[in-house]
């Protein structure tokens, strides 16, 4: 009977946590988890903010500073296509991103808007990294958040601009540490953003990966 009890207060206190931060903010009819979108990308269950507008899945912190950094001059690569590449796309001039998903290619092809090209990466045929090879052009801006974020971090250094930065999702899992001392050895500087991301109640760490003179003014 404990052992049942104890099953329940752990599957019920966080909500209920959830519950008391949700009537706080809902009494003062503010704060950052109001402000930041996060109740209602929590109950539509995708990243949101408080209008609905899509959101990457991004820490808070992250998109706070590129909200304030990126101009719409730059030229973004994504490996990983979803609300992100929407986003991105009303902020730079061109997004060029690649899905493994064919039925979520598909969700953010119908989304999408001109300054969007998708490109279909099968998993099965090993190349999802090569996905930046059929493209001529060198980026801004290059995010690491689908498949193969070693491989794909590796292949990023030679399509990034002289100014280019990287953004690594996740970068505080032990498997992506590969990827990270990769790009401190190619002379590369890291700065982790860790926070509340939307849609769960955890913590997480994106980092960008910069060097001088970037255009990201930092």
């Amino acid at each position: 009977m404990n052992h049942k009890k104890n099953i329940i207060r752990k599957a019920v206190i966080p909500f209920l946590k959830i519950f008391d931060l949700y009537s706080l903010a809902q009494l003062r009819d503010r704060g950052p988890l109001v402000d930041y979108g996060w109740f209602r990308s929590f109950n539509e269950k995708k990243p949101v903010d408080k209008s609905g507008n899509p959101l990457p899945w991004f820490s808070y912190p992250m998109l706070y500073f590129l909200e304030k950094r990126i101009n719409s001059h730059c030229t973004v690569f994504e490996f990983g296509a979803g609300n992100s590449t929407l986003w991105w796309a009303e902020r730079v001039s061109r997004v060029i991103a690649c899905e493994h998903n064919i039925d979520w290619y598909n969700v953010v092809q119908k989304n999408a808007p001109s300054n969007v090209q998708l490109i279909y990466i099968d998993l099965v045929q090993n190349k999802y990294p090569e996905a930046l090879t059929r493209t001529s052009n060198k980026f801004d801006i290059i995010v690491i958040d689908g498949e193969e974020r070693v491989a794909c971090t590796k292949k990023a250094i030679s399509y990034l601009t002289p100014e280019g930065g990287i953004i690594l999702d996740d970068s505080d899992r032990a498997e992506y540490s590969e990827a990270a001392q990769y790009l401190i050895s190619h002379g590369f500087r890291q700065v982790e953003f860790y926070g509340m991301t939307a849609c769960v109640n955890v913590g997480k760490e994106t980092s960008l990966f910069y060097r001088s003179g970037n255009c990201l003014n930092i």
